[in-house]
Order: structure tokens, then C-alpha cells, then sequence
């Protein structure tokens, strides 16, 4: 009895079923809509930080203007203005024809003049004292401190100098230099008490302040946690396309903070241009907007700095030929010496923290949160290459040399998993392997002559 093979069913081809794509990422929209609006709210707490930073933290705000005192251009206008509120408030020609002998009198009035150019040049090079640039530094951190004060309102009752206004009160400085350039005694006596006082906040603006560095205090912390808690939220989503997604909230970081750069560059040649009423006091302006906004630039080129990195991490647990040869290089070594992998981590963070590219790298909590993202990067990288690469280790890496490329046929290696062949008995001839025996020519038959009858033997 014998069974014939039903015949094959004629028509077209069955077609497999492939979903859409909307079907196999049913959250592609939402991960792109949390990528960008998270992008545009990291430019938002890009702003905030710095805001911050800048107008609440002592420390930065006196850092901010020593090195604002150290900019010539600003040293040459902050001279120019001690003098001019000298001779505008103090009666310098009157008090030398005071120290001068009578017939000598009527040369009072040139000498004054005269001395005014002495007396500014004089300033300038004894603003950069560093006694000078340290009453600079004082009266800053004193004005800071009247500038919290009255902001946060810590007190029931805010008393301030200059009619409830903050002053930057630049008079000690100012009866410092006139009595180092030589000017006489009496000068620095005649000043008066309100004079070089420059006003940063004047009572009137109390409430929108008040009202405006709570907002921005505010921002400054909630930001920033919801801009990353969006972002990891789009990476969760993204089901079968997470080192995309991840890709692309590295080139998000990045887009932030060069759109932080480019809005920093037009910003301020339009904020240069309304305070340069003319152009000898153009270049202090310019160097003004530069180092009061360098903290800006730093946290804008720290985001830079950290899509970078997301980018490259990306890169590097992707499928490429080159990221997938430098994991089957790392494979054995992260599999069987965690520690000389976590050891050159260690030293690669080390090397960062001494170069000290970005803010983050430079303070205590920023150096933390690099260290926890880097140890966990890390160990998800071991666990990848460990699942793709199961054979790698590093005694038959070392025993075998190179291995070969990902994914080419290992035709002449045995399948992973097969126990040794056992040796044959001694005396006994080794059998040939199925391979050997099948690829083997079949035996040829022994040559005949030609004139030999087949039928007969002879």
C-alpha cells in the first residue's frame, strides 16, 4: 500500500502579514510629542539655571563681577565714572587753590583739569590691585546681600540704604584711589556720603521682583527633573526602538543647548547696542554681556557635552559593524574581569574630572550623578554583550587568538553544547568522521586491458 503526496495547491503565494508601522510602535507620536516638548522646556530651564544662578547665588554673583572688574574695557569705564563723580560732587579746582600759595592761585583751575587726566589713568592702573579689586569685591557681596534680603523679604521690617532701593556703593573705593593718586586730603573728606552709588533695584520694583525670582526659583528646580523624566519616559515607551529613541533625546540635548548659543549671540549684540550710547563705551558693554552671561554659556555647552555622550552610548549598543566588533572586543573582558572594566572606567572618570569639560564636572553633586549614570551605562553594556556574545570568554580569547567576525559561519567548529568526542581504544584505527565518508570518491574499478575478451578470463 503506498501513499501518494497530495499534489501542491494551485494559485498566487500566501503573503505573510506584516503590521503598519503605527501597529508594531503604537507610541511613536507620543515619544516624538514628549521629545520635543521636553526640548523646548530644556531651553526654557537652560535660562532658569543660569537666571538663578546669577541673581540668588552670592558666590556666583561675586565671581561674576571680579571678573568683570578684571576686563579692561570695564576697568577703563568704572574709572571714568569714580572721576567724573569726583569733580562732579567735589570742588577739586577750589580745594588745591587751597593748598596752593596765593600768587600761585590763578593756576588752580588748569591743574585741576590737568589732574583729571591724572587722576583717571591713576584709577585705572590701581584698579588692578588686587586691594582695589578686593573693595570691589566687598561692596558686590554686600549689595548681593541687601538684593536677597530685600527679595526674599526674611525679615518683617527690610531696611536699606538709599531710599529702600539696592546700591552698589562704590565710595570707599572711590576715597581709596583719590588718596592713591595723590590728590589732596581734603578731596577725599569733601565726598559726599551718596556719591558713586549705583542703584540695582529701586523700591518700586520690589513686588514684580519678588514676584518674578520666586517664579524663576521655581522653575530652576522643577524643570529641569521634568525635562528629564519626559525624556526617559519617551525611552520606556518606545518598545522595539529604544537605542533609536535614546539616539534621539541625545541630538534633543544637543539641539537645546546650541539653540541656548545661537539665542545667546543675537541677544546680545541687540542688549550691546541699546547700552553703547556711543562707541568708546561700546567695548565694556560687549565685555559686560560676556562674562555676565558665561554661566549661561557653561550650562548651555554642558547639555551639549552630555548629548554627546548619549549619542556615542547609543552608537555603541547599536547594530553597526563597527559598534558591534568593539563589543565582541570588550566581551571577554567584561564578562570575566569586571574588574579591569570598571577599573578603566574609573580611569577614564578620573581624566574627565582633572580636564573638568562642563560645571557638572567641577562640583560635588554633579560628579556624583556622573558616576551613578556612568557604573550603570556600564553594567547594562556587560549584560548586552554577555547576552550577545555567550561563548566569549577571555581564557579561550587568549588560547585561540582572534575570534572570528560577528556573524560569519563557524562550518569546521562543533555547536555549542556538544560533549568531546571520545578517543578510540588503543590498536584500534580512528573511524572517519560521517563528513570524511561521504565526501570520500567512490572506489574506481581496476584497469582492464583493451584486447581482453570480457567473457573469457584469458
Amino acid at each position: 500500500m503506498s501513499f501518494a503526496a497530495n499534489p501542491p495547491a494551485s494559485g498566487p503565494p500566501a503573503q505573510t502579514y506584516s503590521p503598519p508601522p503605527s501597529a508594531a510602535h503604537p507610541h511613536r507620536w507620543l515619544v516624538r510629542s514628549l521629545i520635543g516638548v521636553a526640548t523646548v522646556l530644556g531651553i526654557v530651564a537652560i535660562f532658569a539655571v543660569w537666571a538663578n544662578r546669577q541673581l540668588l547665588d552670592t558666590g556666583y554673583w561675586t565671581s561674576t563681577n571680579t571678573k568683570l572688574i578684571e576686563s579692561p574695557p570695564i576697568r577703563e569705564a568704572v574709572s571714568g565714572y569714580l572721576t567724573e563723580q569726583l569733580y562732579a560732587n567735589v570742588d577739586v579746582a577750589g580745594e588745591l587753590g587751597k593748598e596752593l600759595p596765593s600768587e600761585l592761585k590763578p593756576l588752580a583751575a588748569p591743574a585741576a583739569g590737568a589732574l583729571k587726566d591724572v587722576v583717571q589713568k591713576g584709577i585705572n592702573l590701581l584698579l588692578e590691585r588686587p586691594r582695589v579689586q578686593e573693595l570691589w569685591s566687598k561692596a558686590n557681596q554686600v549689595t548681593h546681600a541687601q538684593f536677597v534680603r530685600l527679595i526674599e523679604n526674611k525679615g518683617s521690617v527690610v531696611k536699606l540704604p538709599g531710599g529702600g532701593a539696592v546700591v552698589l556703593d562704590l565710595r570707599p573705593m572711590l576715597g581709596e584711589v583719590a588718596e592713591k593718586v595723590g590728590a589732596p586730603a581734603s578731596i577725599s573728606e569733601k565726598i559726599p556720603a551718596n556719591v558713586a552709588q549705583l542703584r540695582i533695584v529701586t523700591s518700586k520694583q520690589l513686588g514684580t521682583m519678588q514676584d518674578a525670582v520666586n517664579l524663576l526659583r521655581s522653575l530652576a528646580l522643577v524643570l529641569p527633573l521634568l525635562v528629564v523624566a519626559m525624556f526617559a519616559l519617551a525611552v520606556y515607551l518606545a518598545r522595539g526602538r529604544r537605542r533609536q529613541t535614546l539616539t534621539e533625546v541625545g541630538a534633543a540635548f544637543v539641539g537645546a543647548g546650541l539653540a541656548v548659543v545661537v539665542v545667546r549671540g543675537i541677544a546680545g549684540s541687540k542688549v550691546v547696542d541699546s547700552l553703547a550710547t556711543t562707541e568708546a563705551v561700546r567695548p565694556a558693554a560687549q565685555a559686560a554681556w560676556s562674562i555676565g552671561t558665561s554661566v549661561l554659556a557653561d550650562v548651555a555647552w554642558s547639555t551639549v557635552f552630555i548629548g554627546v555622550v548619549v549619542v556615542l552610548a547609543a552608537m555603541l549598543a547599536g547594530p553597526t559593524r563597527i559598534a558591534t566588533s568593539l563589543r565582541h572586543l570588550m566581551a571577554p573582558y567584561m564578562r570575566d574581569r569586571p574588574d579591569v572594566t570598571f577599573g578603566a572606567l574609573a580611569l577614564l572618570l578620573l581624566l574627565l574630572f582633572a580636564w573638568g569639560p562642563i560645571e557638572a564636572t567641577k562640583s560635588l553633586t554633579g560628579i556624583l550623578i556622573i558616576i551613578v549614570l556612568a557604573v550603570f551605562g556600564t553594567e547594562t553594556l556587560r549584560r548586552q554583550t554577555a547576552l550577545e556574545f555567550p561563548d566569549a570568554h577571555l581564557a579561550s580569547h587568549i588560547r585561540g587568538g582572534p575570534h572570528p567576525p560577528p556573524g560569519a559561519p563557524a562550518e569546521h567548529a562543533p555547536p555549542s553544547g556538544t560533549p568531546p568526542k571520545p578517543a578510540p581504544p588503543a590498536g584500534q584505527a580512528p573511524q572517519p568522521s560521517p563528513r570524511a565518508t561521504t565526501n570520500a570518491p567512490p572506489p574506481s574499478a581496476p584497469e582492464r586491458d583493451p584486447d581482453e575478451n570480457p567473457r573469457s578470463g584469458t
